[in-house]
């Protein structure tokens, strides 16, 4: 376990010294949302296995119209974009989603948006890697059922990270999600949040199970560490 540790660490640090390693550390820099205007929001979670979604009051963080479930294998944009009209109240239009994947951050219109960078595992979304995830619902939706959105999309860890602030100063927080997958965030400075993805950390032996497990997964040789 030190060695995983001490080996984690270097990696970390040549990430922030803008080394190529084996975590993506995807910088954000902060703003603030478009979103802080609306009376209402509906929030969407999308983890490896499970979703939640709820109808939130930003000024007051009430909940209301909560529901929670599972899903099959996001292999397919369609798969995904389905999910998503399914789970989409038709009366909304401002959709918020925390989404456990790899995204690069990108601002439409004043909204955060993120490119997919890839999947994770059996989830592929094939078809949607490369492309903006809020705009793809937007259009998605709007072809489907006439239904006009403003979405925005950011990783699971970073909205944990950042839920922090409500509590603790920057520079004491990190996040951290075990689940069907695993991830970490930080803050670089006061206006930087780091994704590592570091699901993907390679720098250690695998064991004789990892590797078994690793070799009948979709995509072999990657997201080891999870």
């Amino acid at each position: 376990m030190a060695n995983i540790v001490n080996s984690f660490v270097q990696e970390l640090a040549r990430s922030h010294a803008n080394q190529k390693t084996s975590l993506e550390f995807i910088r954000h820099t902060l703003s603030i949302p478009a979103h802080n205007s609306f009376d209402h929001i509906q929030a969407i979670t999308i983890g490896g296995t499970f979703y939640n979604t709820a109808v939130v009051t930003p000024s007051t963080y009430e909940l209301f119209h909560q529901q929670h479930g599972s899903f099959q294998i996001l292999s397919s944009a369609q798969a995904f974009l389905s999910l998503m009209e399914r789970l989409i109240r038709p009366e909304e239009t401002s959709i918020a989603v925390n989404f456990a994947y790899p995204l690069k951050p990108v601002t439409e219109n004043g909204t955060l948006d993120g490119i997919l960078l890839n999947g994770s595992k059996e989830h592929t979304f094939n078809g949607l890697v490369g492309k903006q995830v809020g705009k793809a619902i937007q259009d998605y939706i709007w072809e489907k059922r006439k239904q006009k959105l403003r979405v925005s999309v950011a990783n699971d860890t970073i909205c944990l990270l950042l839920s922090g602030l409500t509590k603790y100063p920057w520079s004491q927080i990190a996040a951290g999600i075990v689940g069907t997958g695993m991830n970490f965030a930080l803050f670089e400075d006061e206006h930087t949040a780091v994704n590592l993805e570091s699901g993907s950390f390679d720098k250690f032996e695998q064991s004789v199970e990892g590797k078994i497990i690793d070799a009948q997964s979709a995509e072999p040789g990657t997201a080891l560490f999870e």
